[in-house]
Formats: C-alpha cells, sequence, structure tokens
C-alpha cells in the first residue's frame, strides 16, 4: 500500500512511515472484517436441487452492464480485454462454477481502496473500504443477483427503494417532500429521525444472511453459490 499520509493506530497513537502504516491498515481491515461465526459456517447442502442453466443471453448482459475504463481487480485485467473474449467461453466459465459450486481462487482475491469520507483522515474508520474485484466474476456475481432478485422482490417491502431494480432513494426523498408540503400548508408539527449504522455492510454477519435467503425461501444452490464465494476469501490493501 502506498499510503504516505500518517494514521492513528488503535491505541490513538500517530503512526509515521510506510511499513506501520500498512500494518494499521493491516489490522484495521482483518478487524473490520473478521466474523466471530465464521468457524461455525453453515455446512455444505448434501443435495441441490439445481437452478436452470446460465443461458448465454444471460451472459451477454452481464458483460453489458461492465462499464469501460475503469480500476481492474488483482489480476490486473481491465473489462476492455474482458469484453472480446467469446461468449461461448464465458458462459462455459461460468456454467462450470454454477455446478460445482466452487469458485477459482483467483476469484476469490480482492483488492481493498481506501476512500476518505468527512473527518480526521488520520482516523481509519473515517473510509470507505472499496473492493476492486477480479472483472471476470463480476459476470457470474451479476447472473445470481438476476436470479435473486426473483425471490427478493417478491418478499421485500415497497418501502425499501434503495438496491432494487426500478426503485431508488429518490423515491423517498420526493415523498418526502410532499409530506413536508402537506405539513406546512396545514401547520402541523413534523418530526424526522434519520439512522446511519456504522460500517453497516461491513459487520454483516454471514451465517445470519444465510439463515434469512433461506427464510425468504431462496433456492439452496443460490445460496450455496454466494456462500462458497464468500468461503476463504483474501485482499490486499
Amino acid at each position: 500500500m502506498a499510503r504516505k499520509a500518517t494514521v492513528y493506530g488503535s491505541n490513538g497513537q500517530e503512526l509515521y512511515g510506510q511499513p506501520a502504516i500498512c500494518d494499521r491498515w493491516k489490522e484495521y481491515t482483518e478487524k473490520l472484517y473478521e466474523d466471530e461465526q465464521q468457524n461455525h459456517l453453515i455446512g455444505k447442502y448434501e443435495t441441490l436441487e439445481m437452478e436452470p442453466n446460465i443461458l448465454e443471453e444471460e451472459v451477454i448482459w452481464a458483460i453489458k452492464q461492465l462499464a469501460n475504463q475503469k480500476a481492474p481487480g488483482i489480476d490486473g485485467r481491465s473489462t476492455e480485454l474482458l469484453k472480446p473474449i467469446p461468449v461461448v467461453v464465458l458462459t462455459a466459465l461460468c456454467q462450470y462454477i454454477w455446478n460445482t459450486c466452487e469458485w477459482p481462487k483467483e476469484w476469490k482475491k480482492s483488492v481493498f481502496v481506501p476512500i476518505p469520507k468527512k473527518g480526521n483522515s488520520k482516523d481509519c474508520t473515517n473510509y470507505h473500504t472499496i473492493a476492486l474485484m477480479p472483472n471476470a466474476r463480476k459476470i457470474l456475481l451479476k447472473t445470481i443477483q438476476q436470479h435473486l432478485s426473483i425471490t427478493i422482490d417478491r418478499e421485500l417491502s415497497d418501502v425499501q427503494a434503495d438496491f432494487r431494480r426500478g426503485k431508488g432513494t429518490c423515491d423517498h426523498i420526493a415523498n418526502i417532500r410532499w409530506i413536508i408540503e402537506k405539513a406546512r400548508e396545514y401547520q402541523k408539527d413534523l418530526y424526522m429521525c434519520f439512522i446511519d449504522y456504522l460500517k453497516a455492510f461491513d459487520v454483516l454477519e454471514h451465517n445470519k444472511l444465510w439463515t434469512c435467503l433461506k427464510e425468504i425461501g431462496t433456492p439452496p444452490h443460490l445460496i450455496e453459490l454466494i456462500r462458497s464465494f464468500y468461503q476463504d476469501q483474501e485482499a490486499t490493501i
């Protein structure tokens, strides 16, 4: 990691020098992503009712979703290098992983890039941790996401707008503006509470996620694909 700015250690002491700073970021990310339940992962399903095979049309759609001129993952392969590969080859690769639930080791490696937020830049907690992943694995992940959306969209309430196809936070912003206008029109008191969960996505317990997916009726094959993907992940920062 080539970050030269000083950072605070876990004890609040300011650290200088690249070796000490790199060690601090390593310590911070390991603590952030450690899973207390990692030694109690749900076992692999004995038998799986397989989902339908991946279609070439799905792979073509997933490739089109990949933006050009974006930073590649640890393999250094950009989207521009990936797109000329014949669709039949990419489909066969994704289909093999789909059938076996065994991901290539290279696809489980990511590069963490700290992006500063507001606040003290010497505090590691004041950074978003963005993961750069191999572009090839994004194709299969987007395909899995499409299959998951069939179940999830059926179960989620209409009040959940963000991270959903055809919806967005703009819907809620429009609703809030309408409520504010009506409160002013009728001279009513209005109170709003905004909750921001600290590191909400970083500290999610995977076992609880698998349980939730199972409870809403997600096909076991998809759960196993996701579970096996997250197992034995590696990262550099």
